[in-house]
């Protein structure tokens, strides 16, 4: 409506004005067409994408997955990833529920990542040459998330590395001054050091204990993901992670699909197959995490 408002408002202009006051309105006029018109076209072509992405999932599903005989396929987030210069490769999760055929209930929950690699769009829309798949269930994704985890996770005191699984992730609670004495030297003290405004910071971290009334361990599915570390659905600090700067990166080889990296507080996937750098939101991730653990 608003463009024909706008469209009305050119042409009584030029009724209105004569001679070539009226030639300039007209070429106003002929261009507001124009504008209106590619406007129009440009949100065509985003639904049109949308449509095409959801097409080409649903025919890979179709074409890999046989044994789904009833499921259902939904866009979980369209900008998963933050923008990295100089690239155009994107994931699009999808959610895909697997259902029972009578009664249509979640039988089995996955997610699949579709891979956009460069040059994934052009002008009649998304070249499926460009588009590779890969299906992660519970199981796999938590894999992926508890590896994740593991790099990211401040040292122990000494140096190790802190152990952790998806059935048990232990919590830590950050020490005080009453604190300091009964843990310094304890193995299990996570240090955490982050730079801020040109400053750098150390923080301490103790493992919680039963006598205070807290849980010791929690399952990764009872987790997400935030800036400062992982957190409880309860909104309690699990586990502290390591702070990273856009210009500053941490990378553990995953698979042969990925390398997993940390940067710029972002959950990094380099994607080997098309030798590039998706840095996929930590609100993306927690969302495929709450889909696959039913919450």
């Amino acid at each position: 409506m608003k463009h024909l408002f706008t469209l009305l408002a050119l042409i009584t202009l030029m009724l209105v004005h004569g001679g070539a006051s009226a030639q300039r309105v007209s070429n106003a006029a002929t261009a507001g067409v124009a504008a209106i018109a590619a406007g129009i076209s440009l949100a065509i072509t985003a639904d049109h994408i949308r449509d095409q992405l959801e097409l080409e999932a649903t025919n890979h599903i179709l074409n890999s997955y046989p044994e789904k005989e009833c499921f259902e396929l939904e866009l979980l987030e369209w900008s998963a990833t933050k923008d990295v210069l100089s690239s155009n490769v994107r994931i699009r999760p999808f959610a895909v529920a697997e259902l029972d055929k009578n009664t249509l209930e979640v039988n089995k929950r996955e997610v699949l990542l579709t891979i956009l690699s460069d040059g994934w769009v052009n002008d009649f829309g998304v070249d499926v040459t460009k588009v590779s798949y890969v299906m992660l269930d519970v199981e796999a994704w938590d894999h992926l998330f508890t590896a994740f985890l593991r790099m990211v996770a401040p040292p122990l005191v000494g140096g190790k590395g802190l152990v952790l699984s998806a059935d048990s992730v232990p919590i830590y609670i950050e020490m005080d001054a009453r604190d300091y004495d009964e843990y310094k030297d304890d193995p299990q003290t996570l240090v955490v050091v982050s730079k801020e405004d040109q400053m750098v910071r150390t923080k301490r971290y103790r493992p919680a204990r039963t006598a205070e009334g807290r849980d010791q361990f929690t399952a990764i599915g009872n987790c997400r993901l935030q800036k400062e570390g992982l957190y409880s659905n309860y909104n309690d600090v699990v586990l502290p992670i390591r702070s990273m700067g856009s210009n500053q990166y941490f990378v553990s080889d995953y698979s042969e699909n990925f390398d997993i990296v940390l940067t710029d507080d972002s959950f990094g996937l380099f994607l080997k197959r098309e030798g590039s750098l998706v840095k996929l939101k930590k609100s993306t991730a927690n969302e495929i995490h709450k889909f696959l653990h039913g919450r």
